[in-house]
């Protein structure tokens, strides 16, 4: 299963949300960014005790350039047909934290898998190529506790 998409705190936290299907079933409020975001980050106490000026009635990605602001990283799965090519947007701060740093290397291996990658609508022809123009590693040795535990992203067979 990959999810939708990712929410970022200053401190390295990585909450992730929603899951991605190729056949969305508008009904299923985990399969669309904006209520799946709403149920699985936006009550959560990473998320309340940064105070963003969250609106549930906003597009979540019309919200992520705002969030920005505030030191957060935010990621979003844009994949629709496999046929065509997996899809991601990321917005992020204009300098990441240390613990932000060390959260994107844990990242990458999930990350690559990605056939087309912008970072705040600006298109990069892989994830190693923002990677290497933020200075990010690619790999991580050790075992970053502030990350996710399970697989987010997966590539459909």
């Amino acid at each position: 299963m990959s999810v939708l998409g990712f929410f970022m705190t200053p401190d390295g936290d990585v909450l992730p949300f929603g899951e991605w299907v190729e056949s969305v079933d508008r009904d299923n409020r985990c399969q669309l960014h904006d209520t799946s975001f709403e149920d699985d980050v936006s009550n959560s106490e990473e998320f309340l005790a940064l105070n963003l000026p969250y609106n549930k009635k906003t597009n979540i990605m019309l919200q992520a350039p705002v969030f920005t602001q505030y030191g957060v990283a935010m990621g979003f799965n844009n994949t629709f047909c496999v046929d065509e090519g997996y899809f991601f947007n990321l917005f992020v701060p204009c300098e990441l934290t240390q613990d932000q740093n060390e959260s994107f290397q844990v990242l990458y291996p999930e990350l690559c898998i990605f056939d087309h990658f912008m970072v705040d609508r600006v298109s990069y022809s892989s994830v190693l190529e923002f990677y290497e123009e933020r200075g990010i590693q690619c790999n991580s040795s050790g075992n970053c506790s502030k990350t996710f535990s399970k697989k987010m992203f997966v590539k459909e067979k």
